[in-house]
C-alpha cells in the first residue's frame, strides 16, 4: 500500500463528523458577562431552566451596555434559544451579536463551533454558508478540521450533491490558504462534483488550479474524473513535470510571503518531495522542531510536517534518521495531543516495511494500547496488521492467527489492512474477494485503486513487504474487472522520473 494513500486516509479517518441531528444540549456557561442583573444565570443554566436564564438576559439587554457585552449576551441568548428548539430566533440573536462588529468573523466561527459541539450538521452547513458569504477570507483560512467533518457527514448521509455544492463554493474562494495540499484537495474534489453535475467547463477550470502530484494521480486514476482525463493529461505534461514545476514555483512564492507559516513550509517541503527533489525537501524540513524543546511545543500541523520530513529522509535511504525523527516526537504528551497516534503508527510502518522486526517488536504493544485510546477504528486496524506481519515473520503464528480473526471482524474499517495481513501470511487467494468488495464499496474505491498502483507509479513508497502480493492481486481477472468499473492504474507516461536529487 502506498504511504501517501494511507497517510491521507488516516488523517481523514481521524476527523469525527457531526453526530447527527441536534439533541438537547445545555448551553455553555463560561461566557456569562459579569453584569448587574445576570446573577443566577449560571445556576439557571446548570439546572436546565433555559427560559428563566434567557429572560434574565433579555431584561439586561434592554439597558445601555458596551458593544462587547451585547455581543456576548446575544451569543449566549442564541445558544439558549437553540436549546429551546427556537432556531429562527436563535439565528436572529446571532445576527444581533454579529452586528456589533460586522467586519469581525468571530461570531460566525462561534456558530460553526457551536454546531459541532451540539452535533448539529444542518446548523454547521448554514454556518459555513454564512461564513463564505460574509467573511470569505476567514472561510478561506479556516482550519480543515472545521470543514472536513461536515463534508464527511454529508457524504455518509446520502447528501453527496450538498457536499459537492459546498466543496465547489469553498474551492472558489481558495479554501486552504497557505496549506497548498488542502487547497489542491478541495479544488480537485470540487472538480469531480462539477463534472458529475455535467458542468465540464467549471470542472476543467477547477482542475487547472491543481498542481500536486498526489491529487493529480488520484484524478488520473479514479473513473469519476474520466471526463476530465484528456484535459488533465494535457495539463500535467510527460511524467507530470509541468505540474511539478508549477507546484514548486507556487510553494516557493507562498513560503516567501509567509516565512513563519508552518503550512507554507510544509507545502514547500512536500512540493520538492513529490518532484523527487529530496535534498531540497530535507533542507526545508530539517530545521523545523530540531530540538527537543521545539518538538514539544508543536501542534498538529507541525506534527504532520515532522511526519513528512521523516518520509523524505526515508526516501533518501536514511531509514535510521527517519526513525530517529519519529522517535523524537515522543516528547509530545499524547494525552494532550491525540493526533500523535498517527505518527506512532507511521513510524512502525517504515520499520515493518523494511523487515526491521527487532526494532518494531518492542514498539508494537505500546502502539496497540495507544491506538485503543487515541486512534480511530481505521488506526487500530493499521496497528493490528503491522503487529500481525511482525509476529508472523518472527514465527509467532498462533498470535498472528488470533489477530487475523480480529482484522476480519473489522474488515470494513480498513479493508487494505486485512489485505496486507493476508499477504504477509501468503494467503493472496483469500485477499482477492476482500479487494473486490473494497473496490465496489461506495466512496472507498480511491484508496483501493491507490493500493493497486504499480511500484513505479508511486514516489519512494515501494517496494515493500506487500508489493509482490499487490502485484499478484492486480493481475487477477476478478480484480481487473472490479478495477475497470471504478478506475485504472496510472498510465506509465505520468509515472515519476527518477529522483532529481
Amino acid at each position: 500500500m502506498a504511504i501517501a494513500a494511507w497517510l491521507g486516509t488516516l488523517l481523514l479517518a481521524a476527523a469525527q463528523p457531526p453526530a447527527g441531528e441536534a439533541g438537547a444540549a445545555a448551553p455553555a456557561v463560561n461566557h456569562v458577562p459579569a453584569v448587574a442583573g445576570l446573577e443566577g444565570v449560571d445556576a439557571d443554566l446548570q439546572a436546565g431552566r433555559f427560559a428563566a436564564a434567557r429572560q434574565r438576559i433579555e431584561r439586561v439587554l434592554r439597558g445601555r451596555l458596551p458593544g462587547p457585552v451585547v455581543r456576548d449576551l446575544q451569543k449566549l441568548r442564541g445558544e439558549i434559544l437553540l436549546s429551546e428548539d427556537q432556531r429562527d430566533q436563535a439565528m436572529a440573536a446571532f445576527a444581533a451579536a454579529e452586528a456589533v462588529a460586522p467586519r469581525d468573523p468571530a461570531v460566525a466561527l462561534y456558530e460553526l463551533d457551536l454546531a459541532y459541539g451540539r452535533g448539529d450538521p444542518l446548523l454547521a452547513v448554514a454556518a459555513v454558508d454564512h461564513l463564505i458569504e460574509r467573511f470569505p477570507e476567514a472561510a478561506r483560512m479556516a482550519e480543515p478540521t472545521r470543514i472536513v467533518p461536515l463534508i464527511t457527514w454529508l457524504r455518509q448521509n446520502q447528501r453527496a450533491r450538498d457536499a459537492d455544492t459546498l466543496l465547489i463554493r469553498l474551492a472558489g474562494i481558495g479554501f486552504g490558504g497557505d496549506n497548498l495540499a488542502t487547497r489542491d484537495n478541495f479544488a480537485i474534489e470540487a472538480a469531480a462534483g462539477a463534472a458529475a453535475a455535467g458542468r465540464l467547463d467549471e470542472a476543467r477550470a477547477l482542475a487547472r488550479r491543481v498542481h500536486s502530484r498526489q491529487e493529480l494521480t488520484m484524478a488520473l486514476t479514479e473513473r469519476r474524473f474520466s471526463a476530465l482525463w484528456p484535459d488533465i493529461e494535457a495539463q500535467v505534461g510527460p511524467h507530470m513535470a509541468a505540474a511539478e514545476a508549477t507546484a514548486i514555483s507556487e510553494a516557493e512564492a507562498t513560503a516567501a510571503r509567509h516565512p513563519d507559516s508552518v503550512a507554507a513550509r510544509h507545502g514547500l517541503m512536500k512540493a520538492y518531495y513529490l518532484a523527487g527533489r529530496y535534498a531540497g525537501a530535507d533542507r526545508v524540513g530539517a530545521a523545523f522542531a530540531a530540538t527537543s524543546a521545539a518538538m514539544g511545543a508543536i501542534d498538529e500541523a507541525g506534527g504532520w510536517l515532522v511526519n513528512d520530513h521523516a518520509l523524505v529522509l526515508y526516501a533518501m535511504g536514511r531509514g535510521d534518521a527517519a526513525d530517529a525523527r519519529f522517535a523524537a516526537m515522543r516528547v509530545i504528551d499524547i494525552a494532550q495531543h491525540g493526533w500523535l497516534i498517527s505518527m506512532v503508527i507511521n513510524r512502525l510502518e517504515l520499520l515493518v516495511r523494511d523487515h526491521r522486526w527487532d526494532r518494531a517488536l518492542p514498539l508494537l504493544d505500546d502502539a496497540a494500547a495507544l491506538s485503543e485510546v487515541y486512534g480511530s477504528p481505521y488506526a487500530r486496524q493499521l496497528t493490528r496488521r503491522l503487529k500481525l506481519c511482525t509476529l508472523h515473520a518472527l514465527g509467532h503464528d498462533d498470535e498472528a492467527e488470533a489477530l487475523l480473526a480480529v482484522l476480519r471482524a473489522h474488515e470494513t474499517e480498513s479493508p487494505g489492512s486485512l489485505i496486507d495481513a493476508l499477504i504477509c501470511l501468503g494467503r493472496v487467494d483469500e485477499a482477492e474477494p476482500v479487494l473486490v468488495r473494497w473496490l465496489g464499496r461506495t466512496g472507498e474505491a480511491g484508496a483501493a485503486i491507490d493500493s493497486l498502483q504499480p511500484a513505479g507509479a508511486g514516489r519512494s513508497s515501494d517496494p515493500s513487504i506487500w508489493t509482490q502480493g499487490w502485484e499478484q492481486l492486480r493481475e487477477r481477472p476478478a480484480v481487473r474487472q472490479a478495477l475497470a468499473a471504478v478506475g485504472r492504474t496510472l498510465p506509465e507516461a505520468y509515472w515519476p522520473r527518477p529522483a532529481a536529487e
